[in-house]
This record gives structure tokens, sequence and C-alpha cells, in this order.
């Protein structure tokens, strides 16, 4: 019924609940046949690895990282051995060692899988019981990502997710090697044409949630300062486009009728310096003919800005004051779309 299937779970310092999660995979009809692969991640104890490969042989494959790398790079090598060696494989299931994900729920995501899905298992995080730190952090990326990438995901920390082959091979080129490579994994699917299909699964959680190998404040920060470098490079572009645009209507062009030409002006300026930033701190490099791309970009955002501030400067008689008050509106406005632009065509590796 799951044919061309292979079952992922990353494991680092793993208890019983690996052994009970394998040992009640291999007990169902319809996931026993299924590839299923174990990555360690650099466990000193090799106990519960040891009882994996008595009690189940070779139809559970189990890879070693000789060193702790992260639960990213455990994904990585895995998918690795899977592209390499399992070349019949369509998707990959992707489940956690710590038992916060029950067979049941694994095969619900996977009735949910076609080609060119990416199914995610979502928990209810407003049932009694779940960890305050989880409520927070879930509601807290699920709004930023919904405010920069469009998407809705309701549970942006699930681990139980079904990964088309396809998709598997581009996230290997992501950098991060930590928990933060899930995230990453979420933010580029839509860029990547992927449709999202979320499954609701049993939210289960133990008290203290002692077996989770999340560091609430480390993780959680390498996750949000995705969105704070390009808070930062644009905040920072604002002020300067805004000083240089103020300092040009006094000096310069002191009529309203010349406000284009000091937006015109003060977008050259602050729009070289965000590109250098956005370029090579928050995209990474990623993108061909970025910067040709850009320059097409500011120019259209400059005269749109340009209008759009002179139009209604005139439209409310605006002084200096009022017109610097609207320029900082029609910035806003063009933020989101300047965002958008540029992660789905300039910066964009597709």
């Amino acid at each position: 019924m799951f044919a061309n299937i292979a079952i992922l779970i990353p494991a680092y310092e793993p208890d019983d609940h690996l052994l009970r999660l394998v040992a009640e995979i291999k007990q169902q009809k319809n996931l026993n046949s299924l590839p299923l692969i174990v990555v360690d991640d650099g466990t000193k104890d090799q106990k519960i690895f040891d009882q994996l490969q008595s009690s189940f042989g070779s139809s559970v494959i189990i890879l070693h990282h000789a060193q702790n790398q992260g639960k990213g790079a455990a994904l990585k090598t895995g998918f690795r051995y899977i592209i390499n060696q399992l070349s019949e494989v369509i998707g990959i299931a992707t489940l956690d060692a710590d038992g916060q994900h029950k067979v049941v729920d694994l095969e619900k995501c996977l009735k949910a899988f076609k080609p060119g899905q990416l199914v995610l298992g979502v928990r209810e995080f407003d049932q009694k019981g779940v960890p305050w730190p989880s409520r927070f952090g879930n509601q807290l990326t699920s709004f930023l990502v919904e405010k920069t990438t469009g998407s809705d995901f309701q549970d942006t920390q699930t681990g139980l997710r079904v990964i088309p082959v396809s998709y598997a091979k581009k996230c290997l080129d992501f950098p991060a090697n930590d928990y933060a490579f899930e995230f990453d994994m979420l933010l580029s699917a839509k860029d990547s044409g992927l449709t999202i299909r979320q499954v609701s699964i049993n939210t289960v959680y133990e008290k203290g949630n002692p077996t989770s190998h999340f560091h609430i404040f480390r993780d959680s920060f390498k996750i949000y300062w995705r969105f704070a470098k390009f808070a930062l490079s644009s905040a920072s572009s604002a002020v300067l486009d805004l000083t240089a645009f103020v300092l040009l209507a006094r000096f310069i062009f002191p009529t309203s009728k010349q406000a284009v030409w000091a937006v015109l002006m003060a977008r050259i300026l602050s729009g070289g310096y965000n590109y250098l930033v956005n370029r090579h701190l928050v995209f990474a490099q990623k993108g061909q003919h970025t910067f040709l791309k850009y320059v097409i970009l500011a120019i259209l955002q400059a005269v749109l800005a340009g209008c759009l501030t002179e139009g209604l400067s005139w439209i409310f008689n605006a002084g200096l004051g009022l017109e610097t008050t609207l320029k900082i509106a029609v910035d806003l406005f063009l933020f989101v779309l300047s965002y958008h632009v540029q992660k789905r065509w300039i910066f964009n590796e597709n």
C-alpha cells in the first residue's frame, strides 16, 4: 500500500522509545516491508543501537556519525543514503526517536502523500498539557512564516513529515545542520513548487520533555535569526533611505513637486546598501544575475515609491513633515512586496 516510501529516524542518545517505535513499525503489515533507516548522530552509549541490530538485523539500516553533528546533518545523511542506494524510493517519511510520534499517525501521513507534496503531521498546541514554551514558539514561528512566505503552517516544529525525494535532493544544499534545517525545509517548500498537505496527529508530550534535545533558547535563536537578518537589513536600509530623503528634500529638492527626485536619489543609495547585505548575509549568495534583477526591482520600486509619495503629497497638500509620514506608509506597503520579489525571483537558486 505504501510502496516506494522509505522511513528515516534521526536519533541522538535515544532510549527505549526508539526500540518500541521500530518494533511497532515492523509489526504493521503496511510498513514492515518499507526500508527503515536509523541515523545515529554520534551517540556515546551504543546499547540501544546494538539492541536494534540484534532484534531486527538487516531489516533496519543503521548509519553512524562518529560525532554529534545535529539533527539536520543526520537527516542529510539519511537522505543521501536513500538517494544513492534506494533509487526506487519516491518519498521519505521522517519521524523523531523520542516517542512523540505514533505509528498510526505515520500511516495517516503516508496515506495523504502524493508526489509533489510535502506532508506535515501537525499537532494541536492549544491542548492541555502542552508546555507553554512549545506553544509560544510554534505560534511565533507560524506567524513569522505566514507573514514572510504566505504559507500557513500549523506546526513549524513537527518532525513527522513525508518528503518527496526530488525535494530531499534540494534540501542537501541547505547550510544548516541543526534543527534549523527542518525550518529551512518549510521556508523553501513553496518556492520549490511543492504543495503542502497538513495532517492532524496526536499531541504527545512527556512531563519535562526529557528525551528531546531541542535547546529552547539556542535552537530558537538560530531559527529566528533567519527573520532577524532580513528585518535588520530592511530596517537599516530604511533608516538610510529616510535620512537621505529628508536631507535631499530639505536642502536639494525643497518643493513637494520635486519629491520624486529626492525619493529616487535616496533609493539609489539605500538600494545599493540593501543589495549587498541581502546578497551576502540574508540570502547566502543564491540566485543568478542577481544584480541586474535587483536593479530592475529597485528602479520599479523607486518609481512606484516616488509616484505614490508625490501623489499622496499632492492630494494632502503635504509639507515636509506629513510628506515624510506618507513616505513611511508607502515604504511599509512596498516592504512586503519587495521581500517576496527578492525571495522568489532575485535570490532564488531554482
